[in-house]
């Protein structure tokens, strides 16, 4: 033990083997050499943890820098990398098996304290870059949901899963709830994000649509229609029990403007406006579909809400 290097992580195995079967004799357990074996290695224990805190954190600002957000198991890269690490870690203190009750508590809230703070800061690096990304992103139906905002969702899902597992025996600590509320508000606000971005498709759609239409009562419709929140309640509203008249029934035609577009050009642009809109919106659907591990929340995003 005094040969043992002062900075060395490669003397934990002979701490674990003195440790394990110290604990295995009643008659050595807890006795002078024991108490000098965990004397000995109590300092360099915290001392490895502080700096896998610290390494933990620089992988994080590094980590998501650089990220390409591929789908990677349940997030990316860069999250599944540190989760990862955060599971050693907390293997890594489970086997050391400490055999004071003082010190292993300290451990196993230390523990607990850094994978809420990391799970935070890998929660705030990746929704940070979501409403990067949802700022940039177009209001046409050439934008198609990218798959990146999804991976972006999944990790928040798996951080969601992993502060479910930052308790402590009979309880559970105080920024435990705020680390479960903050993640809520996150998903929430990404679900408010994206529907918002939908909504907004489809009213540069229907102001397209509109000016293709001056004149005949389609046009008087999209101009005239409310614009309640819901997505789906928003062409129910416009489209769904409104009387619309298409072209080839008794409706007058409306008079032509010398300047115009004839009926068939007409047609053909708002034809033209209605698939790219159908096809956008497949686009994002199967985009979230597919990606998104949280079935539940993506029907969530496209649910009617009754009461706009």
């Amino acid at each position: 033990m005094d040969v043992q290097p002062q900075d060395s992580w490669d003397s934990f195995p002979l701490f674990q083997t003195l440790n394990d079967f110290l604990l295995s004799e009643k008659s050595l357990n807890g006795g002078i050499f024991h108490k000098k074996l965990t004397a000995q290695f109590q300092p360099l224990v915290v001392r490895y943890t502080d700096l896998m805190e610290h390494s933990l954190s620089q992988s994080i600002d590094k980590g998501f820098s650089k990220e390409k957000w591929e789908p990677r198991k349940d997030g990316c890269a860069t999250s599944e990398d540190i989760y990862w690490k955060l599971d050693a870690l907390q293997g890594f203190v489970i086997d050391l098996n400490w055999p004071e009750e003082e010190f292993h508590k300290y451990l196993h809230v230390r523990m607990k304290s850094l994978t809420s703070d990391m799970i935070s800061k890998v929660a705030n690096s990746t929704y940070q870059q979501f409403d990067s990304w949802m700022q940039r992103s177009r209001k046409s139906t050439d934008y198609i949901l990218p798959s990146e905002i999804c991976v972006m969702i999944n990790v928040i899902f798996s951080s969601k899963t992993r502060a479910t597992r930052v308790t402590e025996d009979g309880g559970e600590y105080k920024y435990q709830s705020k680390l479960d509320e903050t993640l809520d508000t996150m998903l929430s606000d990404m679900e408010t994000c994206i529907q918002d971005k939908l909504i907004g498709v489809l009213e540069f759609v229907l102001g397209k649509l509109a000016r293709y239409d001056e004149g005949n009562p389609l046009g008087a419709l999209l101009s005239m229609a409310p614009k309640p929140t819901s997505l789906f309640n928003k062409v129910k509203t416009i489209v769904g029990e409104q009387g619309i008249n298409i072209p080839g029934t008794t409706t007058a035609p409306p008079t032509t403007p010398q300047n115009s577009k004839s009926p068939v050009s007409q047609q053909q642009s708002t034809g033209h406006f209605g698939n790219s809109y159908v096809a956008f919106m497949r686009g994002c659907t199967e985009q979230l579909r597919q990606i998104v591990s949280d079935e539940v929340w993506v029907n969530s995003l496209f649910e009617v809400r009754t009461g706009f």
